[in-house]
């Protein structure tokens, strides 16, 4: 996965800078410089958004193609991983949800994680 391109950040600050704002966590694959800037991109525009944004983090559990949207608790995720999918969907990347321990074992009690994968 690339990072955002300026058509895509724009869209995704109209998206969520005025809907509801939620705590996320990036991480992204330990020992890959390419996708630690694509993570510093997602998580500087999610900030920018007003989200709260641990990260991003470097993790070697992290193996995700483009963006897995990783949720504690999948019959109770709310509306923010939602946002977040349909966000990322409307500006053209390709984005799933998926439980946070399939994404990587030590998950921790953030309600959403994204990790931030390599190109499809």
């Amino acid at each position: 996965m690339g990072s955002l391109s300026k058509l895509q950040r724009t869209g995704v600050l109209i998206r969520l800078r005025n809907n509801r704002q939620c705590t996320v966590d990036v991480l992204c694959a330990a020992g890959h410089t390419k996708e630690l800037a694509n993570a510093q991109d997602f998580a500087s525009v999610l900030r920018e958004a007003g989200w709260t944004v641990s990260g991003p983090e470097p993790s070697e559990y992290v193996g995700a193609v483009g963006a897995e949207i990783g949720i504690q608790d999948l019959s109770a995720h709310g509306v923010g991983a939602h946002l977040l999918l349909d966000t990322l969907t409307a500006v053209g990347i390709s984005a799933r949800l998926r439980p946070a321990k399939d994404l990587f074992p030590d998950a921790r009690s953030t309600s959403y994680c994204l990790p931030v994968g390599t190109e499809e």
